[in-house]
């Protein structure tokens, strides 16, 4: 039944979102909501009813990537043990940031997700900004001493 519930939720957010229809099998959809990538999955079992988002927040840049790591390890360790709360980590495979979340298809509508996909994705565009500015003052620091 879930499945189902999945299939046509992430369909109307396509559409909604205006990306492409897609032919996946419903494993899970790729989409970009303004301009940052994200995944959902339909999780576990077909009578779950449980989505799995993944928002690509981007590679951390180098010259503050201990302090970026840090800062989200601690972020992980302030909502421990708080169940349907977000966690980052890495995808080891890009070296990007990824927030992990669980959501709950219940009272989901197409509308509801894609508000929170835009959410998430300011997010991302405000963490990508704090540290690509600190790098670039970084960066010209160093060059001007």
């Amino acid at each position: 039944m879930n499945d189902e519930r999945f299939r046509a939720l992430t369909d109307e957010l396509l559409s909604l979102a205006g990306a492409p229809a897609s032919d996946h099998l419903y494993a899970g959809v790729v989409l970009d909501v303004d301009e940052v990538s994200f995944s959902l999955m339909h999780s576990g079992a077909p009578d779950d009813d449980r989505i799995e988002m993944f928002c690509d927040f981007g590679e951390p840049p180098p010259h503050t990537k201990a302090e970026a790591v840090k800062a989200l390890l601690a972020a992980n360790a302030d909502v421990l043990g708080n169940a349907g709360l977000s966690n980052f980590c890495m995808n080891r495979l890009t070296g990007h940031i990824l927030v992990s979340s669980v959501l709950s298809m219940r009272r989901m509508t197409a509308v509801l997700l894609l508000d929170q996909l835009r959410s998430c994705a300011q997010d991302a565009k405000n963490w990508q900004r704090k540290y690509s500015l600190r790098t670039r003052r970084s960066v010209a620091s160093a060059t001007a001493a």
